[in-house]
């Protein structure tokens, strides 16, 4: 049992989608292992998490088949093929893999039997799926895939949410939200899908158009969905339950106080900030609003503190401003190529909005944060135009 690797470049291109689900640790081997199906008619790797998600590449251009074979292993071998160069002879018996044609015949033990791994229906028939073709979807991907969560108890909180019926992408880790508009078709027969964190990080790699399968609802079912972008298929369960109606969260504004800022100026201050502190057990540089300047603010136990002043492109009105963690707003600024954003609030406890600008109508909710030393929540009226705070919101020099 053998085959050739023909571009080992190609090879390691074709599989990398693969290698973004394979575990390093897990309880069981198959999580840590790719299932390579070499044929003469056609070749796969397939790898799974679960039984939620799954991915397989076609191989069949890329490699030379003189004996068909199946075989699991974990893909430490895949790791050696980066530095060669030319073609690479694999050889497989029922305990390991051989690479010859290499500096030094490297071998690799064999991982678990074929049959413990499930069996994955890739077979996508019209009568029984809904089709799309989105042209954007890995771009939009990438730039939303910052807002999600990582708390493993909340799956809701670390997935992105397909809203086909407004045609938007939105993300939420509980702290802040962000919805990209104009990414989805607008098609109301189809179902909305919350696409969970693992699936996302695997078709944001994708290059190119991607056709989405929707599987027709069954009642009391979750949709099942396959995607394929050229040689790469990537299937995956949406999660059961509904999503929250998020465009309830976006506050309508009565008096809204508005102002614009150079996003890289200000992306710039903040990562400054960030290595000011960078020796903290829980670094934290907070972002303040006030009098038509921006202040950014950090404070180390070692080093003391670091305050720069930023002014506004459109300036503040007097007596208004907020505070916000710059721990979110950080990776907003960096997921928008704008050359300037817009905060929009509203005096009291309410959430800041951030619009980012591309695309068009793009937006961003952080939460305020408040102020340990005065007590105060911010968003709130300075202490000039407010008897109640009795005091500046800045932290002293």
């Amino acid at each position: 049992m053998s085959f050739t690797i023909l571009d080992t470049k190609k090879f390691c291109s074709r599989i990398h989608p693969i290698l973004k689900l394979v575990r390093k640790k897990a309880t069981l081997p198959i999580y840590t292992e790719c299932r390579f199906t070499i044929s003469d008619k056609s070749s796969y790797v397939h790898s799974t998490n679960s039984e939620d998600v799954w991915v397989s590449a076609d191989i069949t251009d890329v490699i030379k088949v003189h004996h068909a074979c199946e075989f699991s292993i974990t893909p430490n071998w895949i790791k050696i093929l980066k530095g060669a160069k030319g073609t690479v002879e694999v050889e497989v018996d029922k305990n390991k893999l051989t690479l010859t044609r290499m500096p030094h015949v490297v071998s690799f033990p064999m991982g678990v039997d074929i049959e413990d791994w499930p069996v994955g229906n890739d077979v996508c028939q019209a009568d029984e799926y809904f089709k799309c073709t989105i042209p954007n979807l890995s771009d939009g991907l990438k730039s939303i895939s910052y807002a999600m969560g990582t708390d493993t108890a909340r799956a809701h909180l670390q997935s992105v949410y397909f809203d086909f019926e407004r045609g938007n992408l939105v993300a939420t880790n509980g702290f802040q939200i962000d919805v990209i508009p104009g990414v989805l078709p607008l098609k109301k027969e189809l179902p909305n899908l919350i696409v969970p964190r693992q699936a996302v990080k695997i078709l944001e790699t994708l290059k190119g158009p991607i056709e989405l399968f929707i599987k027709k609802q069954v009642p009391k079912k979750v949709p099942r969905v396959y995607c394929r972008a050229g040689q790469v298929r990537v299937g995956f369960y949406s999660l059961s339950g509904g999503y929250p109606e998020y465009l309830r969260v976006f506050p309508d504004f009565n008096l809204p106080v508005m102002f614009k800022v150079d996003r890289v100026e200000l992306l710039n201050l903040v990562t400054d900030a960030y290595k000011a502190v960078r020796n903290e057990f829980t670094p934290a540089v907070n972002l303040y609003a006030r009098n038509n300047n921006l202040i950014v603010y950090a404070r180390s136990r070692n080093q003391g503190e670091f305050r720069v002043t930023m002014p506004c492109t459109e300036g503040l009105p007097p007596g208004a401003g907020f505070a916000m963690d710059c721990k979110y707003l950080t990776s907003a600024l960096r997921a928008t190529e704008s050359e300037e954003i817009t905060f929009t609030f509203e005096p009291g406890i309410n959430p800041i909005q951030v619009d980012l600008g591309c695309p068009s109508n793009r937006r961003t909710l952080i939460m305020p944060i408040k102020d340990q030393k005065c007590k105060q929540p911010y968003v709130y009226r300075c202490a000039e135009q407010d008897s109640i705070s009795g005091r500046e919101f800045v932290p002293d020099k």
